[in-house]
């Protein structure tokens, strides 16, 4: 209630006091702020009434919170399986790591999680490579010598104190996991000729640490830098790791870097032991500088899982030994890695930048058991397909980022149309990059996938600003890449046959349970009203288990409807089904770099 003042009708405006006025103004004025102060002490006074009541509730809540009643042994076991959903080789090192936090908690969870081995059973180490200017030869060439005497050793302290760091928590993190199964996750660059000697032992001792329990590793993400003189000396132990000294290991991906110190000399392939594995069955493996498949003790009758870069590995190892033209991994060279590998269920290949399809047909290879294949910058051709008998096949990926080849005037000349001529029935999974075909293509496509029930659609993206260049498979004609439209969108989505007697085309994969559409923005033209008809249809459709999933990124700012909102309002029943629509973000939240980020993701978008 506003108190009465004999200047109510003055307040609010623009009436200036009289001399006579002021005074009466000020008293008034003094009265209110005593009466203000003593309210504001009350109300802080009962602020610390309430805070001191809140606190003694809230600590008695705890005290018979359900959890604290939960046996060790349960509790252990949700300590195991948060750990197992928090798997994330982004997330910082060891402060973020599920075990860490876990055991930050209280001093029950902290012995608890450290009486848990296994929580400690993955191990990240990652050395950082010595900073610029140390690290780079032309760092300092504008500072004078003084400043630059003090950079370098201010630079080099703290990365040895780095190094010292990982040393430490890799003692830890390998006598807290006990006799448990590791999995490690190795990162190391080329090391500088600078680096001083005792951090090139600290790298040694770091090694040594790891090396010491290879006998426990059952999962292995090996980066390693090329075998020079001063690598050897750090990591020497990892390059000399035998097939006995991992007995457990069944699951390596191992890669290798292009040296920068002292890449004008030749360089030789790293020791490759550990490939022979006698229990690998996953394998993932990628070299600059690579042998021929021939020479790797690679136990290939045994890998069901087998993840293979051929993009610039033989390339560069033809160079490196002074030839000409290069070693390309191409379709024959895919062929006979396939052969190779009888029981794969998964394999996923990428080729050169410069690959080339098959002239004829050749001998058959047939693999029993393959359940998901993806080749990765180029889709073989049709002497390929023929070549190739895949009677378990499931779900097919072509992630051809970097192809334009696919681009064709129809789709009697499309790759991807041949494959799913020969496997579209059979698969109910599939990925292709739509940005790469004409709308004729992908509509014979989409005319081919009548048993799909999962739906990724890739796209290089909104490439206005840049030409295309002209298809390399085309006399240089000029073929616009196909749209995902409101007409696309229209023969995904069930018809209501009732009255209607016109014919219908039948509608595309009617079986159709999980659908992404493009993460790169300017990939979709339709808009949010045709997304919501297409999710309504699907979901009053009753042909199949209907739609469960949803990923729409549209090139536009949120706009005004609301999705899920719109089909509440229509009545669709949307219990068990996900959809996520996200929109152009005025502020990236992080660069979407599929180089560095998983290929799932999406986080860098603004959604509903």
């Amino acid at each position: 209630m506003e108190a009465k003042t004999p200047f109510a009708k003055h307040l609010d405006t623009n009436y200036v006091p009289s001399d006579e006025e002021l005074p009466l103004i000020r008293a008034l004025i003094q009265q209110k702020a005593e009466t203000l102060a003593v309210l504001n002490a009350r109300i802080k006074a009962l602020e610390v009434e309430r805070d001191a009541e809140q606190s003694f509730v809230q600590r008695h809540i705890a005290l018979i919170s359900p959890i604290k009643r939960v046996p060790d042994d349960i509790l252990s076991s949700l300590f195991i399986a948060f750990s197992a959903l928090r798997r994330n080789r982004y997330e910082p090192w060891p402060t973020g790591h599920p075990a860490v936090i876990l055991s930050h908690v209280c001093s029950h969870w902290r012995q608890l999680a450290l009486g848990t081995p296994v929580l400690w059973s993955t191990l990240k180490v990652y050395i950082p490579p010595l900073p610029s200017p140390v690290g780079h030869p032309m760092g300092l060439v504008h500072m004078s010598s003084l400043i630059q005497r003090t950079v370098e050793s201010e630079a080099t302290h703290s990365w040895e104190k780095q190094v010292d760091r990982l040393l430490r928590l890799s003692r830890v993190w390998i006598g807290r996991s006990k006799d448990c199964f590791l999995t490690i996750d190795f990162l190391a660059a080329d090391i500088s000729p600078s680096a001083p000697d005792s951090t090139i032992s600290t790298i040694s001792s770091i090694i040594g640490v790891i090396c010491d329990a290879s006998w426990r590793w059952k999962w292995a993400s090996l980066y390693l830098p090329s075998r020079t003189p001063i690598n050897s000396l750090a990591l020497g132990r990892l390059y000399d790791l035998k097939p006995a000294d991992i007995p457990s290991l069944c699951d390596l991906a191992l890669s290798q870097s292009t040296p920068f110190f002292g890449s004008s000399a030749p360089i030789s392939p790293p020791d490759t032991g550990i490939l022979g594995g006698g229990a690998i069955r996953t394998l993932s493996f990628t070299f600059q500088s690579f042998p021929t498949l021939n020479t790797l003790p690679i136990k290939w009758a045994q890998l069901t899982k087998l993840v293979f870069d051929g993009n610039t590995g033989l390339y560069y190892h033809h160079h490196a030994q002074g030839g000409y033209g290069g070693v390309q991994f191409n379709c024959a060279s895919a062929l006979g890695l396939m052969r190779r590998c009888p029981q794969l269920a998964h394999c996923d290949i990428s080729f050169g930048h410069h690959a080339y399809d098959l002239h004829a047909a050749i001998e058959s290879v047939t693999l029993p058991y393959l359940q998901f294949l993806c080749f990765r910058l180029y889709i073989p051709g049709k002497h390929f397909i023929s070549s190739l008998h895949l009677p378990a096949l499931q779900a097919l990926s072509f992630r051809s980022f970097h192809d334009s080849s696919m681009r064709t005037a129809g789709p009697h000349s499309s790759r991807l149309v041949v494959w799913l001529q020969t496997y579209g029935q059979q698969i109910t999974d599939v990925e292709f990059n739509v940005e790469t075909l004409s709308q004729s293509s992908l509509y014979a496509c989409m005319d081919l996938l009548t048993n799909l029930t999962s739906l990724r659609l890739d796209h290089n993206g909104n490439t206005s600003r840049t030409p295309p260049g002209p298809p390399w498979d085309a006399a240089n004609e000029a073929v616009t890449p196909a749209k995902l439209d409101g007409d696309f969108l229209h023969r995904l989505t069930p018809r209501d046959d009732s009255g209607n007697t016109g014919v219908e085309v039948p509608v595309w994969c009617p079986r159709l349970e999980t659908i992404r559409f493009p993460k790169e923005f300017g990939s979709v033209t339709f808009s949010e009203v045709e997304l919501a008809k297409f999710i309504a249809g699907r979901r009053l459709d009753r042909n199949g288990k209907g739609l469960r999933e949803v990923i729409a990124v549209l090139g536009t700012l949120k706009g005004q409807l609301d999705v899920k909102g719109h089909l509440d309002e229509m009545g669709v029943d949307l219990n068990g089904v996900g959809i996520k629509v996200f929109y152009a973000s005025p502020f990236l939240v992080r660069p979407p770099s599929p180089m560095r980020y998983p290929e799932t993701d999406y986080d860098h978008l603004y959604t509903e």
